[in-house]
């Protein structure tokens, strides 16, 4: 029952933030849609997303002025990938990658090994761009435990940039 009550609260914190900023017009109406589609989905119920898996109130996230986390990230660089994939110049020369590059990347930093068997996923990357299949790669990162900054590592440029 506390995990049921738990998750109703979540959901009651959703809509006190729709009401806050949903009171006329388009807004009102993107509130009502919102609502509608929240309560098409069951609770407890697992939901797929752009290519995650999360539970229902993970969505919650997106409707309130609470920060984004790891699983919203991830939903996005997965929408980015497939948006990447459906333009034919852009799949040549573009890389998205999700969360676990981050991670590889701050295990292979800590550990000072970046060796295939430690960062299985940051030795692919390496590879594909020393081969010069890829020119950008863009990825997020997650500084301080506050902070989702975008980066794109320019191979043919010899760049990073961040925003």
């Amino acid at each position: 029952m506390r995990i049921v009550i738990e998750k109703r609260a979540v959901w009651q914190a959703v809509d006190e933030w729709h009401a806050r900023w949903g009171k006329d017009g388009e807004e009102l109406e993107e509130a009502d849609r919102a609502r509608e589609l929240m309560s098409c989905l069951l609770w407890g119920q697992d939901i797929t997303a752009l290519g995650a898996r999360c539970p229902k109130e993970n969505l919650a996230v997106l409707l309130s002025d609470n920060w984004i986390d790891g699983k919203t990230i991830d939903m996005m660089m997965f929408d980015l990938v497939a948006r990447v994939c459906l333009d034919p110049e852009l799949r040549k020369t573009t890389v998205v990658a999700a969360l676990n590059l981050q991670m590889d990347l701050r295990r292979a930093y800590d550990k000072g090994d970046y060796s295939k068997e430690s960062v299985p996923l940051l030795y692919q990357y390496t590879k594909l761009f020393k081969e010069k299949k890829c020119d950008r790669l863009y990825f997020p990162i997650h500084i301080n435990g506050n902070h989702w900054v975008p980066f794109l590592t320019d191979f043919k440029k010899q760049t990073v940039q961040h925003g």
